[in-house]
C-alpha cells in the first residue's frame, strides 16, 4: 500500500502520456475518462510496477470532477479474468490540464501468481445458503436473476429488508494469496446489521465478514439522570442565520418558502448546552434547490424531502410514522411541538423527529459546500442531472425501537439509501438521542468519510487502523463549536456526546478523554494506537481526532474563527475543508500515514502549501511525524515519531538526547540534552522536561531544575539565536540489575567476527552512518535480486534469559526487501527465522512470496527513521550451540537505501530501562520529544560503555563559564576515614560544596569565598559511590568518590 503526493514540477515526466492520450483523443481532462485511457497511462507507469495482468481487466467504480479542488477523481478497481479483487483498488487524481497531481495504489502486484482458481466448486445459491447458516439467519432462499458473468441478484425473501447481490469475488488470505469466494450482502429484517459475508467458493467455509452497519459505541452514562421541561423557555422565531447553511436570499427563480422548525438549532449541541428556538428556512438554494420537503417529484407537509425521511421507528413492523407539518399545500409548513424532557419520550415524539428531520438537512446543505456534493456520492432522491445515482436520502429512524444506548448508521454503495438509526438511553427519565446533535453529526459523518474515500461507488473504508470514528468526532465538535468559547476550548477541552450519557457539559463525553492541545488534559499519541485501553474502531478515531483538533487549532491561531460554517475563511472553515478534501484523496483501508499524506496533499492543492508547517506541527506532535510508520492498515506495526521533515518546515526549537546506551547498576551514567532554536533571534519561555528512567535518580545537572516526582524540569529558559543550548544530567542507577554481557561488538576495530557472504550485493564495513563511534555493517538495497547474509561466526551457547541485541536503522522498500535475523543449531545446514522471538521492536512490515519469495513473511522494512535497538530472546535455544546471521533480501527492479547494522550485544538477563526528554513553549504546547533507551549491566563487571571513556561524574558541566581555569582534586579516592577536596586555581567568588549519596541524599554541605581545601570524615559513611558537587557561579563540576 503506498501513497504519493506528487507535485507538478517532480512528475513532468510522467505526465506527458497521459496529456497526449487526452490530446489524440480529444478529451476534455474535466470529462469522464474511460478504462482505455487509464490502462494506457498505468502502462507507461514505472513507479506503480504493475505487470499488464495487474491492469487488463480493471474497471472505473467511480469517477467526477471535483469543482472545489480542480481535480478529477477516478477510482478503479482491479478484477482478474473477470472476477474483482476486493482489496484491489486505485485513485487516480488529475488536474484541468491532465497532469496526475496525487495518486494511491492497493492493486495486487504479480496478481496470477497469487490467485488459488478461478472455478467455483459451489454455485451462488449454495454460498448464500452457507452465509445464511454461518450467521445464524433463518429462511427461504429465494428467487435469482442473473447480473452479470459472476453475480447474482436473490429475492429478499423472507429474511432481509433488501434484496441479496451475490458474487464471486478474491479476498486476501493472510499469506497474501487470493482466495475465490462468494460474497452474500443481507440485511437482516432487523436491520441491527448489515452482513457482507464471504464463503470459500469451494467448501463454503466463511472466510471473511463485515457489518456495514457502523454502530458508534457510547460507553457508560448515568442512569439517574433528570432531565427538566424545555418548553417553556423556548425562544421566539427567527429566520435560521446564513451563515449556518448558506441560507442568503434565494435567486429570483426559486419557488420555495421558508417553513418553520422548533429545534436546538447550530451550535447547540444538545438539551444541555442551550434551548431550543423556532427557526424558520427554505433551506440552501444551492444544496437544496427545491427546499427541504420536496423529493423532485412530490411536494409533502410530513419530514420527508429531497435529502431525507424521517419518522419514528419503535420496532421491525413498523411502516414509519413521521412528524406533520401542516396540510397538503400549506405554506408555509409548521413544526411546532412541545416537548417536555421529564415525560416519557413517546410524549414529544413529533418534537424528535422534527429536530433529526432538521439536522439532517442542515448537515447535508453545509457539507455540499464542502464538496459532498451529488457527484461526490451525498445522499439525495434527485441528484438534479448534477451526477451521481440519486434514489438514495438518508432514512434517519427516531426513537427506533431496535436497541438502546447507542446510534448507528448504514453506508452502502451512491444509489442505495443511507439509514441512521438513533436510539433512547436508559435514564430515569430516558434521554432521547434526537436531540443530541453531536450524535447526529456523528452519525451522519459516517455516511461522509464513507462515500468520500475510495469514491461513491466503493465501501472501502476499512481495516483497524482507519480513522472513521474520528471523522465523525471530528464533523460533530466542529458544527456544535460554540463562538464564545474560542480559542480557550482548544485548550480546555471538549468532550463528544455528554448529554447522552448524562454528563455535564464539561465531562469528557464517550471518549478516554476530552479533546484538548493540552497535554494536562489529553497526553494520547500515535504510540498509544495499540494499547489494550484504545479499542478499534472507536479508540483508533479518537486517536485520530485528538490530531485534527491539534491541526485545528494551529489553524484557527493562524487564521482566527470564523462563525459563517459555510462562506467563512476562518481557521475552522480550513480545517473543514482539509480533511473533506483529503478524505477523497487517501486510499481505501487507509492508515493514520495515509489519512496525514492526503491533508497535506489537501493543502498543495487547495491552498498551494501554504499550511504545510502548521498541518506537520500538529501531527507530530502526537506521534505522526516524518519519521513515522504505519506498516499494515493493522494494529501492533506503528512507529511513532515526533519529529517534522528535514528539508523543510523545521521547527523553531528542537530538542536531541544522547545516552550511554550502556550503564551499570550501582554507578552513574550521563545524558545529554540538546535545545536547539533554529530561528534568527533569541527564544524565551523554553521547558524542557527529563522524565528519570525507572530505577535512577539525579546525582547532578548543569542548569537549574525542579523535581516533580520523576520529572526533572528545566524551566524558563532562554535560547540565542540560531544557537544550541546543551544540559548535562548525571544519574545515579540503581535498579536491582543482575544482567551480564556475554559478548559484545562495537564493530569500531577490524569485525574479524563477522563474516559477509560474497555477492554482487554484500554486506560492507562503513562508515557511511553508526549508532556509536564511527563504523557499522551495510546493507544496500539494490534494484536486482539480493539475499545479503552477514554471519556472526562465534558460536554460542545461550542459557535461559539470554537475549541477542542490536542497533539498526533501515530505510528498505516496503512490501518488497527487507531484513531478517536467524539462527541455526547444526552448524549452518538449516536456519531459523527468530522473527517470533522478538521481545523488543520486532518485525514492522509483510512481505508476501509473490513479491519476494526470499521474505516470504515478516520482516525489517520501510523506514524506522533513526537508529532503534531490537531485542531476540534466545531462551528456546538454551544449552544448545548456535550460530547468529542478518539476512538481508531484495526484488528485481526497485531499490532504496538500505540497512545498517551496529553494537551487536549477547546478554544475559537483559535489563533495559529508557530515557525521554521532552520540551514546550510558555504556552504549553508540547513540540517535541525524544527517547533512548539504556542497557543497566549489573554493577561488578570491566566493561566500559560505548562513547563514555571517562565517570561521568569526573566532568564538568559549565553553562556560560569564565575565563579562568582551576583543577579540582580528591585525595585519597577511594577513602576509608578523612579525604580532601583540593582547587587549585580557585576561581574567584563563593564556592558550594555538597556531597551527595547514590540515595541523592546530602551527606556534606560546606561554602566559602576563600577556602580552596576542604576536608571531611568518611569513616562512618556507608561504602559506595557518592558524588562531589563543585559550584561556583554557573559553573558546575563533579567528581566522583568512592568510600570503601
Amino acid at each position: 500500500m503506498r501513497s504519493r503526493l506528487l507535485q507538478i514540477t517532480q512528475i513532468a515526466g510522467r505526465l506527458l502520456p497521459l496529456l497526449a492520450i487526452l490530446l489524440t483523443t480529444g478529451l476534455s481532462a474535466q470529462r469522464l475518462y474511460n478504462e482505455t485511457e487509464i490502462v494506457q497511462f498505468l502502462n507507461n507507469d514505472e513507479e506503480l510496477r504493475l505487470e499488464t495482468e495487474d491492469i487488463n481487466g480493471l474497471t472505473i467504480s467511480s469517477q467526477y470532477y471535483d469543482e472545489i479542488a480542480g481535480v478529477t477523481h477516478v477510482y478503479l478497481q482491479q478484477n482478474f479474468r473477470g472476477i474483482p479483487v476486493k482489496e484491489g483498488t486505485m485513485g487516480l487524481h488529475f488536474t484541468t490540464s491532465g497532469d496526475l497531481f496525487h495518486s494511491t495504489s492497493n492493486f495486487v502486484h504479480k496478481v496470477a501468481a497469487k490467485v488459488n482458481g478461478t472455478k467455483a466448486g459451489i454455485n451462488s445459491n449454495q454460498a448464500l445458503r452457507a452465509a445464511l447458516s454461518h450467521t445464524g439467519i433463518q429462511g427461504r432462499v429465494g428467487r435469482s436473476t442473473t447480473t452479470g458473468a459472476n453475480s447474482v441478484l436473490f429475492d429478499k425473501s423472507d429474511f432481509s429488508v433488501w434484496d441479496v447481490p451475490v458474487r464471486l469475488v478474491y479476498e486476501t488470505a493472510a499469506d497474501g494469496t487470493l482466495q475465490l469466494a462468494w460474497e452474500s450482502r443481507i440485511y437482516p429484517l432487523d436491520e441491527a446489521n448489515y452482513w457482507e459475508l464471504s464463503v470459500d467458493a469451494t467448501s463454503g467455509k466463511e472466510i471473511a465478514r463485515i457489518d456495514r452497519v457502523i454502530h458508534c459505541t457510547f460507553g457508560e452514562h448515568d442512569h439517574t439522570h433528570t432531565h427538566t421541561a424545555d418548553c417553556g423557555s423556548e425562544k421566539a422565531a427567527h429566520q435560521h442565520d446564513a451563515h449556518l447553511t448558506g441560507n442568503t436570499a434565494a435567486p429570483e427563480s426559486t419557488t420555495t418558502t421558508a417553513n418553520f422548525y422548533r429545534v436546538y438549532d447550530a451550535p447547540v449541541e444538545a438539551p444541555s448546552f442551550g434551548e431550543r428556538t423556532f427557526v424558520g428556512t427554505a433551506g440552501d438554494p444551492t444544496s437544496s434547490p427545491l427546499g427541504w420537503h420536496n423529493d423532485g417529484l412530490l411536494d409533502y407537509n410530513i419530514t420527508k424531502g429531497n435529502n431525507v425521511y424521517a419518522y419514528h421507528d419503535p420496532g421491525p413492523a413498523s411502516t414509519g410514522i413521521p412528524a406533520v407539518g401542516g396540510t397538503p399545500g400549506q405554506s408555509p409548513l409548521v413544526f411546532d411541538f412541545e416537548a417536555d424532557l421529564s415525560l416519557t419520550p413517546l410524549n414529544y415524539r413529533d418534537a424528535a423527529i422534527t429536530n433529526l428531520f432538521y439536522w439532517n438537512n442542515l448537515i447535508h446543505d453545509i457539507f455540499y459546500h464542502y464538496g459532498f456534493t451529488e457527484p461526490a456520492g451525498n445522499f439525495q432522491q434527485d441528484n438534479f442531472t448534477f451526477g451521481g445515482e440519486g434514489l438514495d436520502g438518508v432514512l434517519a429512524e427516531a426513537q427506533d425501537g431496535s436497541g438502546v444506548n447507542n446510534a448507528n448508521f448504514l453506508t452502502l454503495e451512491d444509489g442505495l439509501p443511507g439509514r441512521m438509526q438513533m436510539f433512547l438511553w436508559t435514564s430515569v427519565p430516558l434521554i432521547d438521542g434526537d436531540f443530541d446533535n453531536g450524535v447526529i453529526l456523528h452519525e451522519y459523518g459516517h455516511g461522509i468519510s464513507t462515500r468520500l474515500t475510495g469514491g461513491p461507488g466503493a465501501t472501502c473504508l476499512s481495516g483497524d487502523e482507519q480513522g472513521g470514528e474520528g471523522w465523525s468526532d471530528f464533523f460533530g465538535a466542529m458544527i456544535t463549536m460554540q463562538p464564545e468559547t474560542v480559542p480557550e476550548v482548544f485548550s480546555t477541552g471538549r468532550g463528544i456526546g455528554t448529554y447522552v450519557v448524562g454528563e455535564g457539559t464539561d465531562g469528557n463525553g464517550i471518549r478516554p478523554a476530552k479533546y484538548s492541545t493540552d497535554f494536562n488534559v489529553n497526553d494520547y499519541t500515535y504510540a498509544d494506537l495499540n494499547n489494550a485501553e484504545i479499542s478499534a474502531p472507536h479508540g483508533v478515531g479518537f486517536i485520530w481526532a485528538t490530531m485534527l483538533w491539534e491541526m485545528t487549532n494551529n489553524l484557527v491561531e493562524e487564521y482566527g474563527y470564523s462563525e459563517d460554517l459555510v462562506f467563512g475563511d476562518g481557521g475552522n472553515n480550513i480545517a473543514l475543508q482539509l480533511v473533506m478534501t483529503g478524505l477523497t484523496l487517501q486510499p481505501c483501508g487507509p492508515t493514520f500515514v495515509e489519512q496525514r499524506d492526503a491533508i497535506l496533499a489537501a493543502d498543495q492543492l487547495l491552498y498551494g502549501g501554504e499550511n504545510q508547517c502548521l498541518i506537520w506541527e500538529a501531527f507530530a506532535k502526537r506521534g505522526l511525524g516524518a519519521s513515522a510508520s504505519s506498516g499494515t492498515n493493522a494494529r501492533g506495526d506503528e512507529i511513532p515519531a515526533f519529529d517534522m521533515p528535514a528539508s523543510f518546515c523545521q521547527p523553531t526549537v528542537t530538542i536531541s538526547t544522547e545516552a550511554s546506551s550502556l550503564a551499570f547498576d550501582n554507578s552513574t551514567t550521563g545524558i545529554t540534552i540538546y535545545v536547539s532554536n533554529n530561528s534568527s533571534s533569541n527564544i524565551s519561555g523554553v521547558n524542557v522536561t527529563e522524565f528519570l528512567p525507572a530505577g535512577t535518580s539525579v546525582a547532578t545537572a548543569s542548569s537549574p531544575y525542579v523535581q516533580s516526582g520523576n520529572q526533572l524540569q528545566f524551566n524558563n529558559l532562554t535560547i540565542g539565536a540560531a544557537s544550541t543550548m546543551t544540559i548535562h544530567v548525571v544519574l545515579f542507577v540503581n535498579t536491582g540489575s543482575s544482567a551480564t554481557m556475554m559478548e559484545r561488538e562495537d564493530l569500531e576495530d577490524n569485525p574479524f567476527s563477522f563474516s559477509a557472504t560474497p555477492g554482487l550485493n554484500q554486506f560492507s564495513w562503513t562508515t557511511a552512518d553508526a549508532h556509536s563511534g564511527n563504523y557499522s555493517f551495510f546493507a544496500a538495497d539494490p534494484n536486482n535480486i539480493g539475499n545479503q547474509i552477514l554471519t556472526y561466526n562465534p558460536v554460542i551457547t545461550p542459557t535461559q534469559g539470554t537475549h541477542l541485541r542490536f542497533a539498526h536503522r533501515f530505510n528498505t522498500e516496503a512490501d518488497f526487501d527487507g531484513g531478517l535475523v536467524e539462527a541455526s543449531n547444526d552448524g549452518g545446514m538449516t536456519w531459523t527465522d527468530l522473527g517470533p522471538l522478538f521481545v523488543e521492536n520486532g518485525y514492522n512490515n509483510f512481505v508476501p512470496a509473490a513479491n519476494n519469495p526470499l521474505i516470504n513473511g515478516f520482516c525489517f522494512a520501510g523506514n524506522s527513521g533513526d537508529f532503534i535497538h531490537s531485542m531476540v530472546d534466545l531462551s528456546i535455544f538454551a544449552n544448545q550451540e548456535i550460530q547468529l546471521r542478518f539476512r538481508f533480501a531484495s526484488d528485481v527492479a526497485t531499490g532504496a537505501e538500505g540497512w545498517y547494522i551496529d553494537d551487536v550485544e549477547i546478554v544475559n538477563e537483559p535489563h533495559v530501562i529508557t530515557n525521554n526528554v521532552s520540551f514546550s513553549m510558555a504556552n504549553g504546547f508540547v513540540t517535541g520529544s525524544e527517547s533512548d533507551d539504556i542497557l543497566v549491566l549489573g554493577g561488578n563487571q570491566n566493561l566500559n560503555p560505548t562513547g563514555s571513556n571517562t565517570d561521568p561524574l569526573d566532568s564538568e558541566l559549565t553553562v556560560n563559564a569564565g575565563t579562568d581555569q582551576q583543577t579540582v582534586s580528591v585525595i585519597p579516592n577511594p577513602a576509608t576515614a578523612t579525604t580532601e577536596l583540593r582547587l587549585a586555581n580557585k576561581v574567584a567568588g563563593l564556592t558550594e560544596i555538597s556531597i551527595l549519596n547514590a540515595q541523592g541524599q546530602t551527606m556534606y554541605a560546606n561554602q566559602s569565598n576563600t577556602v580552596d581545601q576542604f576536608k571531611f570524615n568518611v569513616s562512618e559513611w556507608p561504602a559506595g559511590i557518592y558524588l562531589i558537587r563543585i559550584q561556583q557561579g554557573e559553573t558546575i563540576t563533579s567528581r566522583k568518590l568512592i568510600v570503601k
